[in-house]
């Protein structure tokens, strides 16, 4: 039996690991070199379809997020939002038969009691019609039911200060205390309604049918719920008299609570008051928005499916156009050593190479094109981050690009693999 010096020898192996790391510099090199030099060429016109279609990627996704989460109904000082498990966030598309919460003005008492949470109130939403004492029609508003209390906190932008604290009409589920007939209307609610300050509304709920109950406009105030489609036109009740008025009062019921804290440490202690809902944290709530939406989950995959297509396809046709204009270079490597597994694999990372950089790209051209689109919406309609940019998204969309690299590989090197011989090219 005989020793071959070569068997696990260390240095062949750091030689192999020398030999593949200077391959992949070779082809990081001649993929940058082509993008700084002899301008204009199919590489750069290469990383810039990628680039582009990346950065189409990231706005839409941008936008999507976006689109999942400014129609939450919420408070500036909300730090978690506790919803049914079946349920969702969203809340300006009125939906009977979503999941909604019970007995919740025992449970406020419960949360109110938690170490950390410093405010809390159950939020129950209904799409009610509501005529002011000036309005020849009833309109449809957004009507909003809340237990205010001594804080000055807003809820869709609407403040609730004006209204009384507390829920006095609840009277420990007896539905028969004092009824404040209070209501903040926003600004929009206010133009819709042709009401101010101190008017008259008659409203009654569209789901019950039930007889139109008389409120008075405590005050107008705050900003307009903006969504892609419009204004939202809101207003806000004590929560009592909103369930009396839509029929939640049958179960105590509200939509979602919001609460805040001060103690990261509490949001266990916030889920065990509701064991069978869902504790969302700020944070947290447009990346569970956007897959509880279906409208910008379809927009984001439809940016996927494109951003893949046309990557892929663009980016495999031009690289096996350009290991074709380049058989005598590639006859010369192989002349000086580079068998063809070692070409097929320059011709590999080639292709990673120029989806990596035109995904950079695109994450930048993407970034700036939000800030952008961000800027001419505020500009045009007032909507403040119509699109967002978290850190994920970057991150989602390199990996994209990755993805269009190794699909797009088995083209090119079918070419390179098919290429005519040394001899035949150099003749």
């Amino acid at each position: 039996m005989t020793n071959d010096p070569r068997i696990d020898d260390p240095s062949r192996t750091g030689s192999r690991i020398a030999r593949w790391r200077g391959l992949i510099g070779l082809a990081v090199r001649r993929v940058v070199g082509r993008l700084v030099s002899d301008l204009p060429n199919r590489t750069a016109l290469t990383v810039s379809i990628v680039a582009i279609t990346v950065a189409l990627l990231v706005v839409v996704t941008g936008l999507s997020f976006g689109l999942a989460t400014e129609s939450t109904v919420y408070g500036d000082n909300v730090d978690y939002w506790l919803v049914p498990e079946g349920g969702t966030t969203q809340t300006t598309v009125f939906s009977a038969e979503s999941a909604q919460l019970g007995d919740v003005h025992a449970r406020q008492s419960q949360l109110q009691d938690v170490a950390g949470v410093t405010s809390s109130t159950p939020v129950l939403v209904e799409l009610v019609k509501m005529r002011g004492e000036h309005s020849s029609e009833p309109e449809f508003v957004l009507a909003v039911g809340v237990i205010p209390s001594d804080q000055n906190s807003a809820i869709a932008g609407v403040s609730t200060a004006p209204l009384s604290s507390g829920d006095p009409y609840y009277a420990n589920g007896s539905y028969d205390g004092k009824f404040t007939g209070e209501v903040v209307l926003s600004p929009g609610a206010a133009e819709v309604l042709n009401a101010s300050e101190s008017d008259s509304l008659s409203v009654l709920g569209l789901s019950t049918g039930r007889m139109k109950q008389d409120f008075s406009t405590t005050a107008v105030n705050g900003t307009d719920t903006q969504t892609a489609q419009g204004q939202v036109p809101i207003a806000v009740f004590h929560l009592s008299e909103l369930q009396s008025l839509t029929g939640a009062d049958d179960g105590d019921l509200a939509d979602q609570f919001l609460v805040q804290t001060n103690d990261p440490s509490a949001k266990s202690n916030i889920k065990e008051v509701y064991p069978g809902a869902s504790v969302v944290a700020r944070s947290g709530l447009a990346t569970r928005s956007l897959f509880n939406s279906d409208l910008p989950l379809a927009v984001s995959a439809a940016a996927l499916a494109i951003a893949l297509v046309v990557s892929t396809l663009f980016l495999a046709t031009t690289m096996a156009l350009e290991i074709d204009a380049d058989r005598q270079r590639y006859a010369i490597l192989e002349s000086v050593g580079f068998d063809t597994r070692m070409r097929i694999a320059l011709v590999a990372a080639s292709t990673l190479t120029v989806a990596v950089v035109g995904g950079l790209f695109g994450c930048l051209l993407g970034g700036a094109g939000i800030v952008v689109l961000n800027r001419l919406v505020l500009a045009q309609t007032g909507i403040d981050s119509l699109a967002l940019f978290p850190p994920v998204l970057p991150v989602y969309a390199m990996v994209v690009a990755v993805v269009v690299g190794f699909v797009a590989t088995p083209y090119p090197i079918l070419v390179a693999w098919r290429s005519d011989s040394v001899t035949e090219v150099l003749q």
